[in-house]
């Protein structure tokens, strides 16, 4: 299942629209180095995807919304590295994204010229966040661009907008990753926790039913067994499972043609009533939840009605939960974005709308129980409501 150039063409158009007059100036990834000369494998940035479908790196995306220009960067490769990659393929860019045009730096200089009076020169700007490297490609154009000009503008929100609501053919693209992902869980549940021993058997399990499935992790897995299933973003996946562990939670998420996944599921194990009954009561909640979704509510309303129902199911199970404590016990978002993103690009602020994706995942994390509980699935905003992907 794959996506027509009309659709990377057609993105174009949309981003176009909102910027007349403008420059716009879209950088791709560059590889991450690993160790020496090893590399991470490449992941292309999101934004560039949507608008290119290119998964080459090193390229910069040219939008000239006021001479109806576009065209794709690229800097000749040495000699060397042509042994060893290969060339670009121009023909294939062009025949997936619709760009015609390719160019060096140096032939795009007189584009930044001040002559050519764009009211605008965007870039999709680094976002700092805390403990991560951006991407240095985009740091690289942003140093590049200031050679011309200082007054550069930030394309991300433009970008938001764009992708938080998704086109049919994106939401088949997700539903595809949900099932897979869920196909593979169900294989977990059913033919390898009866017999695993580690976290990691679990883990190399599900890796090999995704390459059987011709799919990468949208994510790191969690594979969070006992009190791991306490630390939301838990990641060693190597801690043994024995006849004292009473619950396992599994975060994972398959992508599909860049479309991601994100899926949770929690399981009992050794038969404890305990563990059994609290997950239970975290699936009915997330129902009920869903069931309160539609066109219009904003975030902070699904957060405190998601609180709620959270409080009503588990003090049925005399839990020590409260309004005022909740956050304790359930600290993270009812949920998120999703697309080309785990946590995909969107506006918070906004209420949500019809064709937007979202995951809903409560959970409930109290120490004393000795597990963490999370069960999240993938949500599709129709007109009338909700509805799992």
């Amino acid at each position: 299942m794959s996506l027509k150039t009309n659709f990377f063409v057609n993105n174009r158009n949309r981003l176009k629209a909102l910027h007349p007059n403008s420059l716009i100036v879209i950088a791709g990834n560059t590889p991450m180095q690993r160790s020496g000369d090893s590399c991470y494998p490449f992941r292309q940035d999101s934004n560039f995807w949507y608008l290119t479908g290119i998964d080459e790196p090193n390229l910069l995306l040219i939008i000239d919304t006021k001479y109806d220009r576009e065209l794709i960067v690229y800097k000749k490769k040495p000699k060397e590295l042509l042994v060893f990659e290969g060339d670009y393929n121009f023909r294939e860019y062009e025949s997936v994204s619709g760009v015609h045009e390719f160019a060096t730096p140096q032939d795009i200089v007189k584009l930044f010229s001040e002559e050519n009076g764009f009211d605008k020169i965007y870039l999709n700007l680094a976002k700092k966040r805390w403990g991560i490297g951006v991407n240095p490609f985009r740091r690289f154009a942003q140093k590049e661009l200031k050679k011309y000009t200082n007054k550069i503008s930030d394309i991300r929100p433009s970008m938001d907008a764009l992708r938080m609501i998704k086109q049919p053919c994106e939401i088949k693209l997700i539903k595809k990753a949900s099932d897979i992902t869920k196909e593979v869980l169900g294989y977990i549940e059913s033919e390898v926790l009866p017999v695993a021993k580690s976290e990691c058997d679990i883990a190399r399990a599900i890796d090999i039913e995704f390459i059987k499935k011709r799919v990468v992790h949208a994510y790191e897995p969690i594979i969070a067994c006992a009190d791991n299933g306490l630390t939301l973003h838990y990641a060693r996946n190597n801690s043994p499972i024995d006849s004292s562990s009473k619950a396992i939670l599994l975060d994972v998420g398959a992508e599909y043609n860049h479309y991601a996944a994100d899926i949770s599921r929690t399981y009992p194990l050794n038969n404890d009533k305990k563990a059994h009954e609290l997950i239970e009561a975290i699936k009915q909640a997330q129902n009920i939840i869903i069931n309160q979704i539609k066109p219009g509510i904003t975030w902070k309303q699904l957060q405190l009605n998601s609180q709620k129902v959270l409080v009503d199911q588990l003090k049925a199970l005399n839990e020590p939960v409260t309004m005022e404590n909740i956050s304790t016990y359930f600290p993270h978002s009812i949920g998120h974005f999703l697309g080309l993103g785990v946590h995909d690009m969107g506006d918070y602020r906004q209420p949500l709308q019809e064709n937007m994706v979202i995951t809903v995942e409560p959970g409930y994390y109290n120490p004393s129980q000795g597990f963490g509980i999370r069960i999240e699935d993938i949500v599709h905003i129709t007109k009338d409501g909700a509805v799992k992907l």
